[in-house]
């Protein structure tokens, strides 16, 4: 029975550091931060970042893109005004479309979830100067750590505009 429960605590603690490893290099969140969505564009990753004790009036969102260990987009730039710089929507008509968008002056950096298909939209005063998608694995899903799904932006205070 010792070796049993040896054997488990062995194989959860070699997860665990496994499934860290695998966030460390595939989101630009660390440790100390859940990872809400990340997705590798190619060259650079895009990666939605919260405190563990994010609510309502608690805690911090960040968007995060660029090269993993040197993102060159931290918005906002000081995670703790988040409430001032994030919207959702959210449409359910044949489909449903969940939109999170972060704002930084003229720039809207937004993660659109089309049905489990992400791509990262850049504009500029209203205008799109970019769109990255998320790739897809051989069944056709998004490769991607999290979701954007609005609901739980809602919870955590952000405004969603259905």
């Amino acid at each position: 029975m010792k070796n049993i429960l040896k054997n488990s605590v062995a194989i959860s603690i070699a997860f665990t550091i496994a499934n860290t490893q695998l966030v460390a290099s595939t989101s630009h969140c660390n440790a100390n931060e859940n990872v809400v969505f990340s997705c590798n564009t190619g060259k650079k990753v895009v990666s939605v970042c919260a405190s563990k004790n994010i609510g309502p009036k608690t805690g911090y969102l960040q968007y995060r893109f660029g090269k993993i260990g040197s993102p060159e987009a931290l918005i906002p730039s000081s995670p703790e005004s988040f409430r001032s710089s994030v919207t959702g929507s959210s449409g359910c008509g044949a489909s449903c479309t969940d939109v999170v968008t972060f704002r930084n002056g003229d720039f809207s950096y937004s993660i659109v979830n089309h049905q489990q298909d992400y791509e990262l939209q850049v504009s500029k005063k209203n205008k799109n100067i970019a769109v990255l998608e998320c790739p897809k694995d051989n069944d056709g899903l998004a490769k991607v750590i999290g979701n954007i799904d609005t609901r739980l932006f809602a919870k955590w205070g952000i405004r969603i505009d259905e």
